[in-house]
């Protein structure tokens, strides 16, 4: 079975907030949210580098198409052992598909989050860059035929976080393009969009999608009553794990339990629009390192693959025979320290 949530879509947790010092976040935030609302829709090509663990050179290449308010569908193209992965989120409900696998995904009860909710977030996560980067803006670039402001993120504490650079688009804030990296090497990751059409129609019908009748399907409601623990394990045949350290203001909210006869666990910790939750599954030996997904270190021997989904970061692993799948909006490295915290390592 797939990881939970990994799915190949636009990069830009990381880069949420992004500002020069002596700015203050609300107004960064407040600024942010008006243009992300003004958006009608777009239509793009997004390019990502170093999406494949082990394989520099090979690009993922996805069809994008947005329509406010948070709609989106991005669909891959290229490479050919990826083409037709599919990301889905009509308002409602995410829908992850893997045709080849004949596998899915559905996450119902996952509204957009409000206006209010969704500043706070941009908010928190700008406190959160203004703490841990030093911001330069460079000269003004055009990207995928739009002028784009050009920052450059340099870490406060050396050796602990990665340089990067973003291209936001000059109007509506939109990453056009992210570089994870020291300038002078190959980057970790990179994105960029191209062919980059804002107002472009995405139809209604774009946004619905039928799993065939031979498909797997692996549904979760988020609005599912809480399941004490202990009552949950019972039913489980894989060890329950928790995270050990969690971002200022966020709370293990409630454990549900997936839809499908399989036993699995979602551990939600969302906080208004900062959203994290952990789905848990039993490790069954599959190697997520073979898809879309970038290598990383929790400790250990614990290595994870990461993918960025929209503004969501998806961290996959598995840990004393449990699979586990991390989601969260918050910027990438405070994820990985709630993933290295899980379990108690």
């Amino acid at each position: 079975m797939k990881r939970i949530f990994v799915a190949p879509v636009i990069a830009g947790a990381c880069i949420l907030a992004l500002s020069c010092s002596g700015i203050y976040a609300g107004v960064i935030a407040e600024r942010m949210t008006e243009s992300y609302l003004a958006i009608p829709s777009y239509r793009g090509v997004l390019v990502e580098e170093g999406a494949f663990a082990g394989a520099d050179t090979v690009k993922l290449i996805s069809d994008v198409a947005y329509r406010a308010v948070g709609k989106m569908r991005a669909e891959v193209r290229e490479p050919d052992a990826q083409r037709g992965d599919l990301f889905l989120y009509d308002g409602q409900t995410v829908t992850l598909w893997w045709p080849r696998e004949l596998v899915g995904v559905r996450v119902t009860g996952a509204p957009a989050p409000s206006p209010e909710s969704l500043e706070e977030a941009f908010a928190e996560n700008t406190r959160w860059s203004l703490r841990n980067y030093a911001f330069s803006q460079r000269e003004e670039e055009t990207k995928a035929g739009r002028a784009s402001v050009h920052w450059v993120a340099t870490p406060v504490a050396v050796g602990t976080l990665l340089p990067y650079e973003s291209w936001l688009d000059a109007v509506t804030s939109l990453p056009l393009a992210v570089r994870l990296g020291k300038a002078e090497e190959r980057p970790w990751y990179a994105m960029s969009f191209r062919d980059l059409k804002f107002g472009a129609p995405v139809g209604e019908e774009e946004l619905t999608f039928s799993f065939p009748a031979n498909a797997v399907v692996f549904e979760w409601d988020l609005r599912d009553p809480e399941v004490p623990r202990e009552e949950l394990q019972k039913e489980m045949n894989f060890e329950i794990l928790l995270p050990g350290q969690l971002p200022a203001g966020h709370r293990v909210n409630k454990l549900i339990r997936g839809r499908h006869c399989l036993p699995m666990v979602a551990v939600l910790m969302d906080q208004g629009a900062r959203w994290l939750s952990l789905t848990e599954s039993r490790d069954v030996g599959l190697d997520t390192r073979r898809g879309a997904g970038l290598g990383v270190d929790l400790g250990g021997e614990r290595r994870g693959v990461l993918r960025f989904l929209g503004t969501f970061t998806v961290l996959s692993w598995s840990q004393r025979g449990t699979a586990l799948t991390l989601l969260g909006n918050v910027p990438y490295p405070e994820l990985l320290a709630v993933a290295s915290s899980v379990g108690g390592q």
